[in-house]
């Protein structure tokens, strides 16, 4: 679809420079912008700007303090005809989009662990701060972006965990994460404690792409996950969602998504761009 379209432009824009270093985050999601315009320049879309935001706050939140905000964000609203139908191909009105950049090796890396932490907090953003609709529309796409200029082993820890190994090497990774027997350097990436009693369960969809060969340098591997359904429970809370028609929410279930929202918002780490005076 329009998104898994734009991502296998990436490897063309990236290496329009040889010059990315460090922590590249902002430079992967304007690539990424670049690459739905591109999208929707060859649907002869007006106003294309309009249809995507970086650094969009997710909904429902206060003014002040805090504001957790989504990577990039794509409205398909107007863009494509059909959408109902496109649905089923996990194309959605609401497309939030959460992007990790590793680049530079060790010396510009967090530990291997730390990086974990980064892309479970990304998952527990995108589950849990879209909103969701009463009834059986459901209008929010999440996707996880995960860009490397090594092999994903070179930042990942992901050999003695079967969760992460999946996302890397299975084409429809199911992955089940005990936060609770995590080590403490990945929890104190996700939350503001050593330790905390969490489950997640998630069904992915994914595409992916890598160079044939690691030379010449640089190359790039990519990965982009849909997250189709989840579980996730905190303490004695918990919350399923679930791409099908048949799946109703009504307002305890809402409630409910809001309940665990609520225990974890209180100590989900920030990043810089959510911190605002």
């Amino acid at each position: 679809m329009l998104i898994e379209n734009a991502f296998l432009k990436l490897p063309e824009l990236l290496l329009s420079s040889y010059e990315q270093k460090g922590n590249v985050e902002a430079l992967i999601v304007n690539y990424m912008v670049t690459g739905i315009q591109m999208e929707l320049a060859c649907r002869s879309v007006p106003f294309a700007y309009n249809h995507v935001a970086v650094e969009k706050p997710y909904p429902g939140q206060r003014r002040k303090g805090t504001i957790y905000r989504v990577d990039l964000f794509f409205d398909s609203e107007g863009t494509v005809p059909a959408v109902s139908h496109l649905e089923q191909y996990g194309l959605k009105k609401n497309n939030w989009i959460e992007a990790k950049s590793f680049f530079g090796g060790k010396k510009t890396s967090p530990a291997k662990t730390q990086n974990n932490g980064r892309i479970i907090k990304d998952i527990l953003r995108l589950c849990l701060f879209p909103e969701e609709l009463q009834g059986k529309h459901r209008e929010n796409a999440r996707y996880i972006l995960l860009i490397f200029d090594q092999p994903p082993s070179a930042y990942l820890a992901y050999s003695q965990r079967n969760w992460l190994k999946s996302i890397i090497e299975d084409k429809t990774p199911n992955i089940e994460i005990d936060l609770s027997t995590e080590p403490k350097s990945c929890i104190k990436s996700i939350v503001k404690s050593d330790s905390i009693n969490a489950q997640i369960k998630i069904k992915l969809s994914k595409l992916s792409f890598e160079p044939i060969t690691s030379t010449p340098f640089p190359v790039y591997w990519g990965q982009l996950l849909r997250i189709d359904e989840f579980f996730i429970s905190i303490n004695d809370r918990s919350i399923h969602y679930r791409e099908e028609l048949s799946d109703h929410w009504d307002k305890a279930r809402i409630d409910n998504l809001n309940s665990v929202k609520s225990e974890f918002i209180g100590m989900l780490l920030a990043d810089e761009s959510d911190i605002i005076g």
